[in-house]
């Protein structure tokens, strides 16, 4: 019969080889996980952040020349790297003047961008506390939106990189927030009017207080198929946004500068659709 002899803890003492052997064991063991993956993230970023800014600067190239078809479309400025000038600056920050006293008029706390091109409302949005997402199908464009995302800090600004499609609108998140500038008009050329009005209207289902608002007017050629917009397209949109934005207040935020496909200024009407508040009252009060 085997003895198993059993040794009390406050008793058993290792002799010197196991000792020397554990202390050897400790110089050699390797480095906790999590401090082994910060090492590699910062060896990692010293190749990629060179890498991103390189990518930054060709994707950001002024829109001349041979390299234009590979930079984004620079309607919109972005101060947080730097890039203030923009083909639409003027109208980018008129509009934000416009939205942003709305967003704090409803109490919005989450919002989404769609075709947020390089990002300045999504970031703008954040900066102002307001969690958002920003979609974008553009390669140059979303590139660009994630390098100042990521340069400027900002933890409360994301992107989703899709292009939407009237089966997977759907699938966007709900929120307080929603932007759809300039973007209403591509669907209709790419859609039909009636897929985009859909699609506009499955948008306003995933709003919970505020939606946004402007489309290429009559500056747009006739390659886009656009309905004319009579008597006016102000007094048009605006009858058209209430009957997409059902139980919706709609109000009109002004005129907007903006450019027609040809380079020439034009405005675009801005609106606002509002929910009623959950209590009963009226939001516009």
């Amino acid at each position: 019969m085997t003895e198993i002899v059993r040794t009390s803890s406050s008793t058993a003492r290792p002799d010197d080889a196991v000792a020397s052997t554990a202390r050897q064991a400790s110089r050699t063991r390797k480095a906790p996980p999590l401090a082994g993956m910060a090492r590699a993230l910062a060896k990692r970023r010293r190749i990629d952040d060179p890498l991103d800014w390189i990518r930054f600067r060709i994707d950001t190239f002024p829109r001349a020349g041979p390299l234009k078809r590979f930079a984004c479309v620079s309607y919109q400025p972005l101060p947080w790297v730097n890039l203030d000038q923009a083909e639409r600056g003027e109208g980018t920050l008129s509009r934000w003047r416009a939205i942003r006293p709305w967003l704090e008029r409803t109490s919005v706390r989450s919002a989404l961008d769609v075709g947020c091109n390089r990002g300045f409302f999504t970031l703008s949005l954040a900066c102002s506390g307001v969690p958002t997402i920003g979609v974008e199908a553009d390669p140059p464009t979303y590139r660009t939106a994630l390098y100042a995302i990521r340069k400027a800090g900002i933890e409360d600004a994301g992107m989703l990189l899709m292009t939407l499609t009237p089966k997977n609108v759907g699938a966007l998140p709900a929120a307080d927030g929603v932007l759809f500038l300039s973007l209403w008009h591509h669907f209709v050329r790419r859609y039909g009017l009636e897929n985009a009005t859909a699609m506009l209207s499955t948008l306003w289902e995933r709003t919970g207080k505020v939606l946004f608002f402007d489309t290429g007017e009559a500056e747009m050629p006739d390659s886009y198929g656009l309905p004319a917009m009579t008597p006016n397209p102000k007094d048009w949109l605006t009858e058209y946004l209430v009957k997409v934005c059902t139980g919706g207040d709609i109000v009109h935020l002004g005129s907007h500068e903006a450019f027609a496909p040809d380079g020439r200024t034009c405005e675009r009407n801005l609106f606002v659709a509002v929910r009623p508040a959950n209590d009963g009252g009226d939001t516009l009060r």
